[in-house]
């Protein structure tokens, strides 16, 4: 969602150099230590349609299997609950309505960077969630747009104990910060953010053992993720221990955020539209009952990862509200303000060593996802 997987967090840091580690995607991802890996994983369901409630993203329900268009979406993560719409579009058949033959290609530690799929002709269209990363990118090349983001806010933040809170610019000082060795430059742009210079970064992992040992007063932590393994082992959030999202402490990410090469969108315009109709329409079903993506990413999609039901749909209950907004109540979902970017994403991008950052009109192309409720009737 916001950061990359580390491997269940997502990391902002080193991101042109993290991209370039993965030549190959390896189809099918085993989950050694899956209490821990999973906890960063949300859920999905089964879902059908109603063709009068529900228009066909094409209008041409007469296409033949042998005519959908090849269509290759590259997650930024594990086919878990994250992208529990598009697993009910697919499965319902929106996709297929819609002209697509879709192949989904999980992503995760050992994936290309999205920006590497889009650019190798990989996927057609992929999700990013390390903001970093991505813009990082965008400052050198101009061969990619954004048109769309999943998450509105990231779900990253800081996990603490009631013993010792973190939850505030002040309770920040003097804090002892657990996070991989490739967060600390995004822990130095929150801390700078807050105005905060007496921390202590503590290196670490996704686990919230050490945290719970004492090694450090908070963590580096998703939403999603960390809160659910604690409330598993019978804590109470708000009482025994306290996620605190960086949007509250003034550090804005942005997550899962949809990209396709310029080139592509300028040849194939209307998949592209079509694709991000059927999506929405997806996505809509599944924040009505999260349950339904669990399902499918627990029984289909992500069936050999051995995820856990009942934490996959924890977790999509989770994710929901960082997927809807204020703009999103206006915009409609996948919605993307230009504007917001510049103002409330860039300055912590420039703090955490981003230089040359793209005018933003320039990489992100609202007009797709307008099409796409214009094709819904919205």
């Amino acid at each position: 969602m916001a950061l990359t997987p580390d491997p269940t967090l997502y990391t902002i840091t080193n991101p042109m150099e993290a991209m370039m580690k993965h030549k190959h995607r390896s189809k099918k991802m085993a989950l050694g230590g899956a209490a821990v890996a999973i906890a960063a994983l949300l859920l999905s369901g089964c879902a059908t349609t109603d063709p009068a409630s529900n228009p066909t993203p094409t209008g041409d329900e007469s296409k033949a299997p042998a005519q959908l268009v090849p269509f290759t979406v590259a997650f930024g993560f594990l086919q878990n609950y994250e992208y529990a719409g598009s697993y009910i579009a697919d499965d319902s058949g929106l996709y297929a309505k819609a002209g697509l033959d879709m192949k989904f290609l999980g992503g995760g530690p050992n994936a290309p960077a999205p920006e590497v799929s889009i650019t190798s002709g990989e996927a057609v269209v992929s999700y990013e969630s390390n903001t970093s990363r991505l813009f990082s990118y965008l400052a050198k090349a101009d061969d990619i747009v954004i048109i769309g983001q999943q998450s509105q806010e990231a779900p990253n933040g800081l996990l603490s104990l009631a013993k010792h809170p973190v939850r505030t610019a002040d309770e920040l000082k003097g804090a002892r910060i657990i996070a991989g060795a490739q967060n600390k430059a995004s822990i130095g742009a929150l801390m700078t953010i807050n105005g905060v210079k007496d921390y202590t970064f503590v290196p670490g992992g996704a686990d919230v053992g050490p945290l719970l040992a004492g090694q450090g007063d908070a963590m580096l932590a998703f939403a999603t993720n960390q809160p659910i393994t604690l409330e598993q082992q019978g804590l109470k959030e708000g009482t025994d221990f306290f996620f605190t999202p960086f949007s509250e402490l003034n550090y804005h990410l942005i997550s899962d955020v949809v990209i396709v090469s310029k080139a592509y969108l300028e040849s194939n315009r209307d998949d592209v539209v079509n694709y991000m109709a059927a999506t929405i329409q997806g996505w809509e079903e599944q924040l009505k009952d999260p349950a339904k993506g669990a399902k499918l990413a627990v029984e289909k999609y992500g069936a050999d990862l051995g995820l856990n039901l009942e934490q996959q749909t924890a977790a999509a209950k989770a994710a929901i509200p960082y997927m809807t907004s204020e703009l999103t109540k206006s915009k409609g979902l996948f919605a993307i303000d230009p504007a917001a970017i510049e103002k409330n994403v860039y300055p912590g991008l420039t703090l955490a060593g981003i230089t040359n950052l793209p005018d933003v009109n320039k990489v992100i192309d609202t007009t797709v996802l307008e099409d796409a409720y214009k094709k819904l009737g919205k």
